[in-house]
């Protein structure tokens, strides 16, 4: 009786052992798609990034530009304060 017990363990073992080799290669798989896909979208922010800046340089070359960014970081500062003096703060 103790070797048919015996067969049955090791055969339940066996499964276990193999079906958990292929649950962490499935695992493995799972997870090297998954940071694929996010170091893919990564890299296209990036170069979306690098492009859009590559654009403003030459938008802000020009000295009527920096003028208008001026005067709106200038006017956000001023109307800041005011509304700080005012409120009971």
């Amino acid at each position: 009786m103790s070797s048919t017990l015996n067969r049955i363990c090791l055969k339940i073992n066996l499964s276990a052992v193999i079906f958990s080799s292929v649950c962490k290669e499935a695992y493995l798989f799972k997870s090297f798609i998954l940071i694929s896909i996010c170091a893919f979208i990564a890299f296209i922010c990036f170069m979306i990034y690098a492009m859009v800046g590559q654009k403003n340089v030459f938008l802000f070359a020009k000295a009527t530009v920096w003028k208008y960014i001026k005067r709106v970081i200038g006017r956000t500062f001023i109307g800041a304060g005011i509304g700080l003096a005012v409120s009971n703060k």
